[in-house]
């Protein structure tokens, strides 16, 4: 059973979505469609498609309510 997601981006190789439990405004998950334990099991192929949308995703959401740049990139 699939737990509901508000779905920020989708395509073949990742998906992104807004966290339901989030550390800060905009906290959204990017993640790869391909299931590996670690980061280095990831085909480079579906690693290529991560950055570009991780940097769109921080221009639309990485600004703070007083106008600066604020976001974090993290990868557990």
């Amino acid at each position: 059973r699939a737990i509901p997601s508000l779905k920020v981006h989708e395509n073949e190789l990742v998906y992104s979505f807004m966290d339901i439990g989030p550390l800060s405004k905009g906290h959204v998950l990017v993640i790869p469609k391909y299931h590996a334990q670690f980061l280095h099991e990831v085909p480079d192929e579906h690693l290529r498609e991560i950055l570009p949308i991780v940097k769109k995703i921080s221009l639309a959401v990485g600004r703070s309510e007083g106008g600066d740049w604020a976001y974090n990139i993290l990868q557990v």
